[in-house]
């Protein structure tokens, strides 16, 4: 992985792997409470990625690699889930998925201003903003983008893009060098803060295991989050938070992709339109720069 390449291939499987999440939650939250999904979900990611780190060698867990598990388990993990979650019950999920397409956008603002090798164009902007317009005209063609949220539910979702446009930045200034350890500790923080949450909230634990729902939580858990929060570590150390962050736009139209190939959701003529800007858009972020001198900046103790 050469970081004076473009990202693409990269957040083009990132993007596949996160926007293929929607397929097994849509399918499996009927049946599952959702903190408890949420659990289940990281629950399921762990055992993968320690057999991971095992293959890998990644073993040594210093004071470094306990606060990077922290600090990615909180931005990346259990906070913007939290905070999703009480959002949703205010807001639509049109609404809800407009406002987290902000996070490429929050994630090059944050990256610019607190990262020295990172800034913004002109150009990186215009297309940050056009990524932002696909998605919205992907999101509001869908049929769902009736306007039923409240200012607190909005001021949710923009926590949730905040959360993770500063655990971008924050994993691009760290560069972890044992991403497989750092993954599993971060969903250990988030399976345990969710289970508890779901334990709190009164949640019933019993369910009714079919075969259909064990493979889309078994999916979820594997394809959808253990091999994400690797990659996306990995790529993060290696190219600029803005670039990285671009991949969030691509989910959508994984999302709906799935949807119609699974589901037989019925794909707009409007929502190929989004599709063609959002990846016009990525393109431009990713590929604008024919070189890019990589930095190391020191990390704190």
């Amino acid at each position: 992985m050469e970081p004076n390449r473009s990202p693409l291939p990269y957040l083009v499987a990132i993007s596949l792997m996160w926007g293929s999440a929607y397929l097994f939650l849509k399918i499996s939250s009927a049946d599952i409470p959702p903190l408890l999904l949420a659990a289940l979900r990281a629950g399921i990611a762990i055992p993968i990625l320690l057999v991971v780190c095992v293959t890998l060698r990644q073993f040594a867990i210093d004071r470094l690699v306990l606060r990077d598990m922290l600090v990615i388990g909180t931005l990346n993990g259990w906070l913007p889930n939290c905070l999703a979650a009480l959002a949703i019950t205010s807001i639509s999920s049109a609404e809800a998925g407009v406002l987290q397409a902000t996070t490429p956008i929050i994630t090059g603002l944050l990256a610019a201003a607190l990262l020295r090798d990172e800034s913004l164009s002109v150009r990186t902007v215009l297309c940050l903003v056009g990524g932002f317009l696909g998605v919205v005209l992907v999101i509001a063609s869908s049929g769902s983008a009736e306007k039923t949220g409240t200012l607190i539910g909005y001021l949710l979702m923009i926590g949730v893009a905040f959360s993770f446009g500063a655990g971008a930045v924050y994993a691009r200034w760290a560069k972890p060098k044992a991403p497989a350890l750092i993954a599993s500790g971060q969903l250990v923080v988030a399976a345990g803060v969710a289970l508890f949450a779901s334990y709190l909230t009164g949640e019933s634990w019993q369910l009714d295991w079919s075969n259909d729902l064990f493979f889309s939580v078994t999916m979820l858990g594997a394809f959808s989050t253990a091999l994400p929060a690797v990659l996306f570590l990995v790529v993060i150390s290696r190219y600029k938070a803005v670039k990285v962050g671009a991949a969030s736009f691509l989910q959508p139209i994984w999302a709906i992709a799935l949807g119609a190939l699974f589901l037989s959701e019925r794909i707009s003529g409007l929502q190929l339109l989004g599709s063609l800007i959002i990846v016009f858009s990525v393109l431009l972020i990713t590929t604008q720069f024919h070189s890019m001198r990589q930095t190391h900046p020191k990390r704190g103790t």
